[in-house]
């Protein structure tokens, strides 16, 4: 695989895309706030590396593809000696597609038009190595 288009790093654990919630007393629904605040963080280290929109790089149009990867935090049960020092397989929590929607969800109108665009995306969740800081590396292909 080539050189991605853009790439990214968040420098703390992913968030799952939670559903949206109705409020029975007003009839509405709405996003959790723990969504909306993930996503703006999302939007704000895409800023951070590639400055603001729409001025410098317009989004996206075409088709698009993505890595996500998910370094979460090692668990205590698996800081023992004898415990490999690399990264490990995450089959935990967040669901795989959870996290990666909220991150989708996220760049839409910045990155992409809409998420529509990401015809391929690899979502891989790892338990950071002995040392890392759990973060989100990301990296976008155009075309």
């Amino acid at each position: 695989m080539s050189e991605p288009d853009f790439k990214f790093t968040i420098p703390r654990e992913g968030k799952p895309k939670k559903k949206h919630q109705f409020n029975r007393k007003t009839g509405t629904v709405y996003t959790p706030k723990d969504t909306l605040n993930f996503e703006a963080l999302v939007r704000e280290y895409w800023y951070r590396k590639y400055g603001s929109m729409p001025a410098h790089i317009p989004p996206h149009t075409g088709p698009v593809r993505m890595v996500m990867l998910f370094i979460n935090k090692r668990p205590q049960r698996l800081m023992r000696k004898k415990d490999p020092d690399g990264r490990l397989p995450c089959p935990q929590m967040p669901d795989w597609d959870n996290a990666g929607k909220a991150i989708s969800d996220a760049l839409n109108g910045v990155v992409y038009l809409d998420d529509k665009q990401v015809y391929d995306c690899h979502v891989i969740q790892m338990y950071a190595a002995k040392g890392e800081e759990p973060h989100i590396e990301i990296a976008i292909w155009e075309g």
